[in-house]
């Protein structure tokens, strides 16, 4: 419920050792045991039977070791980053081999030093890539000494912030060949990136998004997704990233393709892989872990060192692995094709168990890789604690030995007990696709998409059309998603003839349908022509076609016009589908600043309200709760009195969120007294989140505004169901009266103090020493949902609360009442004023040339658990500015009393 970042994010869980004072915060708690040596700590592991886990190599051959990979001859580079946390410039690069070929490490080789927090090694045209930010390096050796003589900076620009937060994961696509793209993990910080070998080239922004680039030439592009620490390829090119506390997501939309078409393009390019079963549970081994900020001791807060295994000897074949160092875990999922993306599932027989977990304190793995062996292999920084001395208290950082452990350092590998007879790899070589008939039932579903993404980027034109024709009714949502974003490239009507096959073929899949609505611009028409006389259209069908009809009206006011219009008028349109049309058209004209025609589709705009009035009527009447949400967007646009009692009307019914949101939004800007006595007298049967809803219409408008106060002021709205945003923003209002400020203020307790330490003091005298748990979901629900998400409640915009069971409620009450006090950039707000009036507060997630994205609080829709996400064309900004404060207010002890605030504590310290 704050704008902190966890503490835990790259592999770099760098330890940090404890003073007298941090011990003394720690209470009662006994000092953990001391450093192991590497063959106690070996006998600490418990790994899933069938699998031994050996030693590797040990200090003093290695130290603090962050990423590892090897090259052609099979020689293992290793990333120390002994500089880290706040030493500058002591990070090295070793070779490590077995120099008598026993099978075991025995010799050290110092590669390259004075290298500021390596983080990311690949092997790379006989040399080796390094992320040391500022910088991506290449290093060389051309004399054979085993020391880099060459060293020559690729790229610059990377944001060099804190240690934990910086480009890391290189990594290369396995199916582009020797001449593709590295790829490279944001890792949070960002920067504008150039290179010596281009330097005419503008820099490249890679704000929120990962890149690729060329070695040889200094080619550099910003990629779909956004990782912390760690990014990984499969063996058939898809490509995952990782961050704190989600271990797997795949990005699942090219972001080429995005923005070439900024208005239609999905809002989000990843999807989150999580365990249908699990959501994210662990099981560590050993003692809870001591920490300064007392993180959860059973899910996930610091995963990161992610890896595709794609040697074929480990089973199941092609899991993920990652790493929980805080917990001494590496934990793996198995990637199960589900439509275009996956499902990460725990492995038969893991389901209360880690594939590897020790119960030595120090064990810290933080990276994973396959070795030239098949075996996993594991980066153990070996270090005390893991959070980085910028987010802990300053009043515990003196005495404390940050860079306790140093002089430690393994690396282990897992292999099966077994390996006379490894497992067959995965691959069928050879495997194309022939006109569609090849034997599907008999091909990794993965390996069919893969090779028909490489198909669909080197054939010829022709070939790539038959393709597109063979594959476009394909039973596989991913093979029907590369179809999808492959028809771009084809011109009118077999873009739209491409589409439709796909859009009408096997089962429904967001990211096919996210695909389409993308890629369709001039093919719009023509689908919106085969999906409006589909008989008895479901949901996804009007949401298509709303959809596909707004791409219309941005597009093309003339003769879009004139096609749409004419549908409507020729073909046997039904009142749902032709209502989801013209509301689609009427918003694309309205995005692109244009008027909507008083006749459409052989009925004047009159005669289009008064049918949009009845479908809503009717609907109530039958008890019918779908297909009346394009009715009431048309009805928006009607500022009489007779539609407005209609969207009134609508929130006194128990039609749910969805309805309500429309209705509201068609209420928004109507100057009229009407409105805010209607939203009063709904206000007593109205849930949490349609107040939310409500309150955002009250407080838009002066007349409005003074209702609101009145209420206030009666008892009507009590200050409870204020959250502190509300509350902040009344009593901010330019439009209030100094009368009614002073009021305001009165009835509210004036403005959130200044000194949270002091109301943290005066609310933790308060509290009842325990709560309620099934009360505090109530109260979670009131306030917190709309941002947040706690287990399968709320929405993903601020952090997820899910697992802060293992915080004490001491560190939570600090978290909800000062949530600027560790604020990171990606969760500090933003507003946005558009030229039409509304505000819009939010998290900045992207931007282009054109648009911004924001993702807001859902206010209107817990279902929607990745909250709003909402762009906004640049043409229609007013004001754009960051607020510098989280988007979570101060003030949140104004909203609820000691015993709700109990409540919720406990709530929220629930077991999964």
């Amino acid at each position: 419920m704050n704008g902190r970042k966890s503490g835990y994010v790259l592999p770099l869980w760098l330890l940090v050792a404890l003073g007298t004072s941090a011990w003394a915060w720690l209470g009662n708690a006994a000092e953990p045991p001391g450093p192991l040596s590497p063959q106690a700590s070996q006998a600490c592991f418990e790994v899933v039977p069938g699998h031994v886990v050996e030693l590797v190599a040990a200090e003093p051959l290695v130290f603090d070791p962050v990423a590892i990979c090897f090259d052609a001859d099979g020689r293992l580079y290793v990333a120390e980053m002994s500089d880290y946390p706040n030493s500058a410039g002591g990070g090295r690069v070793v070779i490590l081999t077995d120099a008598d070929g026993d099978g075991r490490i025995d010799t050290r080789s110092l590669f390259a030093q004075g290298l500021p927090f390596p983080n990311g090694l690949l092997a790379w045209r006989g040399g080796l890539l390094v992320t040391a930010a500022p910088d991506i390096l290449w290093l060389a050796d051309t004399d054979g000494d085993s020391v880099a003589d060459v060293r020559e900076v690729v790229l610059s620009g990377f944001q060099a912030g804190n240690q934990q937060l910086r480009v890391n994961g290189l990594a290369s696509d396995p199916t582009s060949g020797s001449d593709g793209w590295v790829y490279a993990a944001n890792g949070r910080s960002g920067g504008s990136i150039t290179s010596p070998k281009r330097p005419a080239a503008p820099p490249v922004s890679i704000d929120r998004h990962d890149l690729r680039f060329r070695p040889d030439t200094g080619e550099v592009e910003a990629v779909a997704g956004f990782s912390q620490f760690g990014l990984a390829f499969d063996a058939d090119g898809n490509r995952f990233s990782n961050w704190n506390t989600a271990p797997i997501r795949h990005v699942a939309f090219p972001l080429d393709v995005a923005s070439r078409h900024p208005f239609s393009a999905p809002k989000s390019d990843l999807e989150v892989l999580e365990d249908p079963g699990q959501q994210n549970r662990l099981f560590p081994i050993g003692a809870a872990p001591l920490t300064f900020n007392r993180e959860p001791t059973d899910a996930f807060n610091a995963s990161c060192g992610l890896s595709i295994d794609t040697g074929g000897l480990l089973t199941p074949l092609g899991c993920a692995y990652v790493c929980e160092p805080l917990l001494n875990i590496v934990h793996r999922r198995e990637l199960v094709p589900r439509g275009s993306t996956f499902e990460a599932r725990r492995p038969l027989g893991e389901e209360s168990r880690e594939f590897l977990a020790s119960r030595d304190p120090w064990f810290r793995p933080v990276f994973t890789a396959t070795g030239p062996d098949g075996a996993l292999w594991i980066c153990d920084f070996y270090r005390r604690f893991v959070e980085h001395p910028d987010f802990v208290k300053a009043e515990l950082r003196d005495g404390v030995e940050w860079d306790e452990g140093k002089d430690r350092g393994r690396i282990w590998r897992v292999r099966p007990a077994d390996t006379s007879s490894p497992p067959t790899l995965r691959h069928a070589a050879g495997h194309d696709f022939h006109d569609g008939h090849e034997a599907q039932n008999s091909v990794d579903p993965r390996q069919r998409r893969a090779r028909l993404r490489s198909l669909f980027e080197t054939a010829a034109p022709p070939e790539r059309a038959r393709l597109a024709a063979a594959h476009c009714r394909d039973a596989d949502a991913g093979v029907r998603f590369e179809v999808a974003l492959a028809a771009e490239r084809f011109e009118e009507p077999f873009r739209a003839e491409i589409l439709a096959a796909v859009l009408g073929s096997g089962e429904v899949d967001p990211w096919v349908d996210r695909a389409v609505l993308c890629v369709a611009e001039g093919a719009a028409i023509d689908l919106v022509a085969t999906l409006a006389t589909v008989q008895g259209p479901d949901s996804r069908s009007l949401i298509l076609l709303c959809a596909l009809a707004e791409e219309c009206g941005r597009k093309d006011a003339v003769s879009g016009e004139e096609r749409v219009s004419k549908l409507l008028e020729d073909a046997a349109v039904a009142t749902e589908p032709a209502l989801a049309i013209v509301a689609g058209w009427m918003r694309g004209r309205a995005f692109a600043g244009g008027e909507v025609s008083a006749r459409f589709g052989g009925r004047s705009l009159d005669d289009w309200m008064g049918l949009a009035r009845r479908q809503a009527a009717a609907g109530r009447e039958r008890g019918d709760l779908d297909g009346r949400g394009h009715a009431i967007e048309i009805l928006a646009l009607d500022r009489g009195t007779e539609t407005t009692s209609v969207l009134l009307e609508l929130l006194h019914e128990p039609a749910g969120l969805e309805l309500a949101a429309a209705a509201l939004g068609g209420l928004r800007g109507r100057d009229d007294d009407l409105v805010s006595q209607g939203l009063l007298a709904a206000w007593p049967a109205a849930t949490p989140a349609i107040r939310r809803g409500m309150l955002g219409v009250l407080m838009g408008l002066p007349r409005h505004l003074c209702a609101l106060v009145a209420a206030i002021d009666e008892g009507v709205i009590v200050a409870a169901d204020l959250d502190p945003d509300v509350r902040r923003g009344l009593l901010e209002n330019e439009a209030l009266s100094a009368t009614d400020r002073e009021r305001l203020e009165a009835l509210l307790g004036g403005r959130a103090s200044a000194d949270r330490a002091q109301v943290m003091a005066v609310v933790q005298q308060a509290l009842p020493a325990e709560g309620e748990q099934e009360n505090g979901r109530g109260v979670f629900l009131r306030h917190c949902s709309g941002c947040h998400r706690s287990g399968d409640v709320g929405a993903r915009v601020g952090p997820d609360l899910t697992g802060m069971h293992a915080k004490p409620r001491e560190q939570l009450l600090e978290d909800i009442l000062d949530p600027n006090r560790r604020l990171t950039g990606e969760y500090a707000a933003v507003v946005v004023v558009t030229k039409d009036g509304e505000v819009l507060t939010g998290i900045l997630v992207g931007e282009s040339p054109t648009a911004v994205q924001l993702k807001r609080q859902t206010g209107m829709s817990e279902g929607k658990s990745e909250g709003i996400s909402e762009s906004i064309p640049r043409g229609a900004i007013e004001v754009f500015r960051g607020t510098g404060k989280s988007l979570m207010p101060e003030g949140f002890e104004q909203s609820i009393s000691p015993v709700e605030f109990a409540d919720l504590l406990a709530f929220l310290r629930k077991r999964p």
